[in-house]
């Protein structure tokens, strides 16, 4: 991954950090998660690290992490 490209993701990471923070890091039920997860699991943009962590090419975000705050939403609109 290039410099650029690193530099863009850690950007999103704590723009959703805040998000997260201003929602009162309020999370979605378990229903809403795994629905979430099946939806990225099934996306072409993801694809699963080594250590089974599953990573969006479309934002960068960890889709465990991101898929449970109730303030995010999908790059692709899938949820």
């Amino acid at each position: 991954m290039d410099g650029r490209r690193t530099i863009a993701n850690a950007v999103r990471f704590v723009r959703a950090m805040f998000r997260h923070a201003r929602d009162g890091f309020q999370q979605v039920d378990d229903d809403t998660y795994f629905e979430r997860l099946w939806d990225c699991r099934n996306c072409d943009e993801s694809h699963a690290n080594a250590n089974e962590t599953w990573t969006c090419n479309a934002c960068g975000c960890v889709l465990q992490t991101k898929a449970r705050w109730r303030s995010e939403r999908c790059p692709l609109d899938k949820w």
